[in-house]
């Protein structure tokens, strides 16, 4: 199930944020990457499922907040994707520099 995680753009962008803030609101999050509520709701979903993330909800005011944080869980494996995205792109500039006569995935 984890490979399919990073078969979205739309999740591997939120993962990123994640992993750069911290934690985010849903109101923040929807601004930053300029989609639906229910696009990105079915997203969130996908990720919390996977237990990547954690959810928080709660009220400042009358106004419910939702929040989301990274779990460890969710950041072993974003990791251990971008390693294997920097493994691939090292065999393609090698593969373009001559030095390999096929790229490995």
């Amino acid at each position: 199930m984890k490979e399919k995680i990073f078969d979205s753009s739309l999740r591997i962008q939120i993962l990123t944020i994640l992993s750069l803030r911290g934690h985010i609101t849903f109101t923040e999050l929807k601004k930053l990457l300029s989609v639906s509520d229910g696009n990105l709701s079915v997203h969130l979903k996908k990720l919390e499922d996977a237990n990547f993330i954690t959810v928080e909800k709660k009220f400042e005011g009358r106004k419910p907040q939702t929040t989301y944080k990274l779990t460890e869980l969710g950041k072993k494996e974003f990791i251990a994707y971008l390693n294997k995205m920097e493994e691939v792109l090292k065999n393609l500039r090698e593969a373009n520099n001559g030095s390999r006569s096929e790229v490995s995935l």
